[in-house]
């Protein structure tokens, strides 16, 4: 989804995108846990919120804790990293 934003994409249409229901229309926390694999067992329901999974790391260090509580924090975060890359 950053791609996109960095992409000047603004609108929900204008990504690819998948909007997960049940029967009710939206998921419970405690259906949400199956995004995180393995690490689901470590979870306690709405503690998913907390977390993301690094697949880049090895499967005992891939949960780890949320740092940025949003999208808009997560794509200033990876521009400042980016503009202090250039700037050394």
């Amino acid at each position: 989804m950053l791609a996109y934003i960095i992409g000047d994409k603004k609108f929900l249409n204008e990504i690819p995108h998948l909007i997960i229901e049940n029967e009710n229309g939206h998921v419970t926390d405690k259906e949400i846990l199956v995004f995180f694999g393995i690490h689901s067992k470590k979870l306690k329901d709405s503690d998913w919120r907390k977390y993301v999974i690094n697949w880049q790391a090895p499967k005992e260090k891939q949960l780890c804790k949320r740092m940025q509580r949003n999208i808009g924090e997560l794509l200033d975060s990876i521009n400042l990293f980016n503009n202090n890359k250039n700037n050394n």
